[in-house]
């Protein structure tokens, strides 16, 4: 009888990703799937700081301010609703930038994640900030009824098949006044520099590893160009650099 001690197994090697030539879809995301609400908060409130690090709002405010510049402040709330709004990153610094202004804003956010707007919530409170400043809804953003002047919406695209997409991006085209959608776009080197950013700040590795597969999942400018073509909307596709891409309706640039 042989007592010797069996071989120790080898370490599984994990499976090499897919590179950055086509889109791929069928990847997993932490955040796309169950995890406890102390998982999804820590990772949103890191990913917070890497929009905040990346200034990921500034087009979005700007977009705001050019509808004001074109229609006026008037005395009812220009509503903006944001799809797919996590925590309120977007919404948050329009409230500010409003606020000494004296521009009335009606601000929603709708994301489909149970735990956003509990933590939307949480952090309202931490700052204590008035009831009713914001509206957070739990609902699906491609389905739900709006009636709305401006639709921004960041990071979200990534996260939804091609038609789902195409869905989207007619679901903006609604707004009465404008709309924009802020992505990642494919760009192996953008995903390598968020990689190292989220470990030099220690992000939570959900940041971590999601993010490097965020960027296989995002659409080429191209991509986004046939998209818009098959959305059958009018809308302008941008490089922002750094990895990222906006898309936004024409019309309000066309009436400024």
């Amino acid at each position: 009888m042989n007592s010797s001690a069996p071989p120790p197994l080898e370490a599984a090697t994990p499976p090499a990703l897919p590179g950055f030539e086509v889109r791929t879809y069928d990847l997993h995301e932490h955040l796309d799937g169950p995890c406890t609400y102390a998982e999804y908060r820590r990772a949103m409130l890191d990913m917070g700081k890497a929009n905040k690090l990346t200034r990921a709002f500034k087009p979005f405010v700007a977009l705001v301010a050019e509808v004001i510049t074109r229609t006026g402040v008037g005395t009812r709330p220009l509503h903006v609703v944001d799809l797919g709004c996590g925590q309120g990153d977007l919404l948050r610094p329009l409230r500010r930038w409003a606020a000494p202004l004296s521009v009335p804003l009606r601000l929603t956010g709708i994301d489909l994640h149970p735990y956003a707007m509990r933590l939307a919530q949480e952090l309202d409170e931490q700052a204590h900030v008035p009831q009713q400043t914001f509206h957070w809804l739990t609902a699906d953003a491609l389905t739900t009824t709006l009636d709305v002047d401006v639709i921004t919406c960041s990071l979200m695209a990534h996260h939804l098949r091609d038609k789902d997409v195409v869905r989207l991006l007619q679901r903006c085209d609604e707004a009465r006044e404008a709309w924009m959608i802020s992505d990642l776009r494919r760009s192996e080197r953008a995903a390598k520099i968020f990689v190292l950013l989220a470990r030099v700040f220690r992000w939570h590795r959900f940041v971590l590893e999601d993010g490097d597969i965020s960027f296989r999942r995002a659409f080429s400018l191209d991509e986004w160009r046939a998209l818009v073509a098959q959305a059958n909307v009018r809308a302008e596709v941008i490089d922002a650099g750094g990895g990222r891409v906006l898309v936004r309706s024409r019309r309000q640039r066309e009436n400024v």
